[in-house]
């Protein structure tokens, strides 16, 4: 039995969605959603539709079903004034418009000032995805491009984007980005994992100047090169791991004074530069696991004086001996993971400083 309650509650909903002009010349259904939205399913030729799922005050999702085109797309919300604050839209498993904008596509459900854009196509979009897919979102700050099997993208597909702060481009198969980041000074997180990326060029990064996040795992590089990171003088993240690594230059990292996070992991390492860290003095986090080749040991006072240094995975790596001075100087370490190595005895006193310890 339905309570006064839930059918006053019933009959809002209801009546916020008969407020909403579905497309006439269209079969558009309107029902409130299980979320508290309103999902609008736009039925097209060729059992295609648009189902449009509409989240007061946050976001707009549009999931193509059956590629349909975007030609017959004509939804309208700008009647609903309380939809015009949505800043975010998602678009999802839908082909790129031939002959108009993903910011076009936006303004005519009735949005502006869109802040963040999701676009998954699930699809090979490969070379498809060009500048005037992202024209007008002149306010656009998150940008994310995940799962579209990109293996290229025009140096100015961002140009139009200078309010961009965070870029998402993970689970693509980008080869190169040589010159993409020169329109975006602006951004301050930077997700290029899950790709085939096999160098960096130098200069790539180079207008980043503002960049605190940079994720680079999972991709084909081996020897990257010396000074690719030397601009990124904001950069307090960085991971590397699941690439195919066998050697770093020593001063890779060297003009990252501010970098607090490293991650290394699973990659083909035999040994590491001496003072590959020394200039990261305000490391807090170091990640180095299940490399896929044993490093038998660190070099000598690899660790040595990080004194903001707290935690350490070194597990699996194939260690046999670490030196004496590992860890001296590194007074605010507080967990140190060595498992599943093949140390059999620890010099005397390579716990010297640590007396913070308390997970080993």
């Amino acid at each position: 039995m339905i309570t006064r309650e839930a059918f006053a509650i019933l009959a809002i909903a209801l009546g916020s969605v008969s407020t909403l002009h579905c497309p006439t010349n269209q079969s558009c259904n309107c029902a409130p959603s299980v979320d508290g939205g309103i999902e609008i399913n736009c039925i097209t030729k060729n059992d295609s539709s648009f189902l449009v799922n509409i989240q007061q005050g946050q976001f707009i999702k549009i999931v193509c079903i059956n590629s349909p085109e975007w030609s017959d797309f004509h939804l309208d919300v700008s009647s609903l004034p309380e939809f015009k604050t949505i800043k975010t839209m998602f678009f999802s498993r839908c082909d790129l418009p031939t002959n108009n904008s993903l910011g076009k596509i936006t303004q005519t459900i009735g949005i502006t000032g869109v802040e963040k854009l999701v676009f998954q196509s699930y699809k090979n979009l490969s070379f498809a995805l060009v500048k005037h897919h992202l024209d007008d979102f002149e306010n656009l700050k998150s940008l994310s491009l995940t799962s579209n099997n990109v293996s290229y993208a025009d140096k100015d597909l961002l140009a139009g984007l200078v309010n961009l702060t965070n870029l998402n481009l993970r689970d693509n198969n980008l080869h190169q980005v040589t010159g993409f980041f020169n329109y975006t000074p602006g951004l301050q997180l930077l997700e290029l994992g899950d790709n085939a990326l096999q160098s960096i060029e130098p200069g790539t990064f180079d207008n980043l100047k503002n960049l605190t996040f940079l994720n680079l795992w999972k991709n084909h590089l081996t020897e990257p090169r010396s000074g690719i990171f030397d601009e990124l003088v904001a950069l307090k993240s960085l991971d590397l791991n699941m690439n195919y690594m066998v050697k770093l230059p020593e001063d890779i990292f060297a003009k990252l004074e501010n970098l607090e996070v490293l991650n290394l992991s699973r990659n083909n390492f035999t040994n590491l530069p001496k003072n590959l860290l020394q200039n990261n003095t305000k490391l807090r986090n170091f990640t180095l696991f299940d490399n896929k080749r044993n490093m038998t040991t660190l070099p000598d006072a690899f660790f040595a004086n990080l004194t903001k240094l707290e935690m350490l995975k070194l597990k699996r790596n194939g260690f046999v001996t670490l030196p004496e001075d590992l860890f001296w100087g590194c007074t605010s370490l507080i967990n140190i993971n060595l498992e599943r190595n093949y140390l059999r005895t620890l010099p005397r006193y390579i716990f010297r400083d640590l007396k913070g310890l308390k997970i080993l």
